[in-house]
Parts: structure tokens; sequence; C-alpha cells
């Protein structure tokens, strides 16, 4: 995100206050939900290369099938592995 790009501006706080709630999640479409018996809402665990993140997850129907996107550079996601390499999913701990 824009408001991502440099230790400036993640470090202001009213920058940081305008991130939209969508991108501090998991976004998926409804078919790949459905298909991993995943609910909008509950935390999803993501792992990467050794990383691990838990974001709520978002139904988008933008997302294709069979694929997720999480937002770069954000709190939550900062660090997390690369772009297009496989992730492991997993239901996160309060996932019921």
């Amino acid at each position: 995100p824009m408001v991502c790009v440099d230790a400036l501006t993640r470090r202001a706080n009213a920058l940081q206050e305008t991130l939209s709630a969508r991108q501090k999640t998991i976004n998926m479409n409804s078919k790949t939900a459905q298909r991993l018996g995943l609910t909008e809402g509950k935390p999803l665990s993501l792992k990467q290369s050794g990383l691990n993140i838990e974001l709520p997850i978002t139904l988008d129907a933008r997302v294709p099938d069979n694929s997720i996107l999480i937002s770069k550079g954000i709190e939550g996601t900062s660090g997390f592995g690369d772009a297009y390499a496989e992730i492991s999913v997993q239901r996160g701990e309060s996932h019921a």
C-alpha cells in the first residue's frame, strides 16, 4: 500500500489509520473458502518459508479460485514470504 512505502510513512500514525480494514485480512473468493471449509471473519494461519501470520478471512469475488490475496508491507504481514511462492493454509486458533 502507498502508505507503507518507506520508514517515514510506516511510522506516521495518521497515515496508518487510513489503511482499510480489508488490507489487514486474508482475502479469498467464496468458492475457495467453501472448498476449504472456512468462514468469513474467522482467523486463518498462513505459513511460508518458516514465517507464520494469522489474520481474519474476508470474502472477495475478485480473487481467483484457489488463490488468496494478502497485502504486503503492513503491520501483520511485514516480512511475510515470497509474493508467488506456495503458502500452507491452516485454520487459526479460534476458528470454530
